[in-house]
């Protein structure tokens, strides 16, 4: 592991550009700035280095996506003018002149080489070592606000254990009761501290959106899939014009999987999910094929008819919903609701299933009051905002990562060459 040097005596230091939050789009900006000859200064509220990045992919980090547009996020337009000044193909880039060799999977997903996403945080500290970027870990800002010319960021400093070292709740608690207030003025601030952004800590003309979880499980009414917890079916999930084809995981709450997370950032509580468990088919061609079926089948009861072709406890389910009894003999006139409820088992959203599970915040700076070409929020000179601070979101596959490399170069850019 790279450790970068650590900040002291900050409270009269000035530094050309301070980067409050040290997650992915922190580091892009913070080793962006560095390398063009800025003095930089992280300021980290965990104890530990790129704790947010170690988390995504199941550890193993799906950092970008080969196949990122602009169409694929919440406030496109916004996107799309960021993605001129710093494209998708240059993100990667960044990401290879830190060290980090990509490998490609499905649906254009990239991972590093290592397969390990701790390998993706030592890559970047030891570019952000190289470049000469300080980080300072245990460090909560209060407030970023204008301090003549440049920006004053106020923070409470804990005095943590030495890095390596477990770090317990009461090691947490007694740092936060002994937290020293600190200061640090800055030309140029970069805000990349997550989706909650405070709306207490920027200057007050900011407008910042309240945060709310998405990208996650979704609760919906429990009846229809009782008995179905934990199993997993290769489905789409359809909700309106939305579709999402993939994994999706029954819990005794509802629905999770990639699927359903990528459908919780479109569908609102009193939505109705439509389960396809028959997506390769069209709902005519799957009749037919049920019709085929059939002939192949009978003599058989409803349970047997869906042997080989259903889970049985999807079967119990499904025929349940389609009005049919599993130990009743399957006749011709049974296929039509069986193919109906097949391509369309219908579930009531009720809300998010678990916040906890949930990869990303909705919220923040609202783009409306950043340049996209800069990150730069208006009228006010030298604060940048970038990452889950801004409200931009995308499903699951690495697109929110791909945003954090891009909109955290773009930052580093502009701030350096204030």
């Amino acid at each position: 592991m790279y450790v970068c040097g650590i900040i002291d005596a900050m409270k009269s230091e000035r530094v050309d550009i301070c980067i409050v939050g040290g997650g992915a789009s922190g580091l892009a900006a913070a080793i962006t700035a560095a390398r063009a000859g800025r003095s930089v200064a992280v300021l980290e509220c965990d104890y530990e280095y790129g704790r947010s990045i170690k988390r995504t992919g199941d550890g193993r980090c799906n950092i970008a996506n080969a196949h990122t547009q602009a169409g694929l996020y919440r406030n496109e337009r916004f996107v799309e003018q960021a993605f001129r000044a710093c494209s998708p193909e240059r993100a990667l880039a960044f990401l290879e002149s830190c060290g980090l060799v990509l490998r490609q999977e499905s649906e254009g997903r990239l991972y590093p080489q290592a397969n390990k996403a701790t390998s993706v945080v030592d890559a970047l500290l030891l570019a952000a070592q190289r470049a000469g970027v300080r980080i300072e870990l245990g460090c909560s800002v209060t407030s970023v606000l204008p301090y003549g010319d440049a920006w004053q960021v106020a923070y409470d400093r804990m005095q943590l254990p030495q890095t390596g070292k477990r770090v317990t709740a009461r090691d947490l608690a007694a740092a936060r009761a002994h937290a020293q207030a600190m200061q640090l003025q800055a030309r140029s601030v970069v805000y990349c501290a997550g989706g909650n952004v405070p709306s207490s800590v920027l200057p007050a003309t900011v407008q910042v959106r309240p945060s709310v979880p998405v990208l996650g499980p979704l609760a919906t009414d429990t009846a229809p899939i009782a008995g179905l917890d934990k199993v997993r079916v290769k489905c789409a999930l359809r909700s309106g014009d939305a579709c999402e084809e993939g994994e999706v995981t029954f819990r005794e709450y509802g629905v999770s999987g990639i699927a359903a997370f990528n459908l919780s950032r479109l569908v609102r509580p009193g939505d109705v999910i439509a389960i396809d468990f028959l997506p390769a088919w069209e709902a005519d061609s799957a009749e037919a094929m049920l019709q085929r079926r059939f002939g192949v089948m009978e003599p058989c009861t409803a349970e047997e008819f869906c042997v080989g072709m259903l889970l049985p406890e999807v079967a119990h389910a499904v025929l349940r919903a389609a009005g049919l009894k599993g130990s009743s003999s399957m006749s011709q006139a049974d296929v039509s609701p069986l193919a109906r409820t097949l391509k369309a088992f219908p579930l009531v959203v009720k809300g998010l299933g678990d916040e906890r599970l949930c990869q990303v915040h909705r919220g923040g700076v609202a783009v409306e009051a950043v340049r996209p070409e800069t990150m730069e929020v208006a009228g006010q000179p030298g604060l940048y905002v970038c990452g889950e601070a801004l409200d931009v979101d995308a499903p699951c596959g690495g697109y929110n990562l791909h945003w954090a490399w891009v909109s955290g170069i773009v930052a580093g850019e502009a701030a350096s060459a204030r």
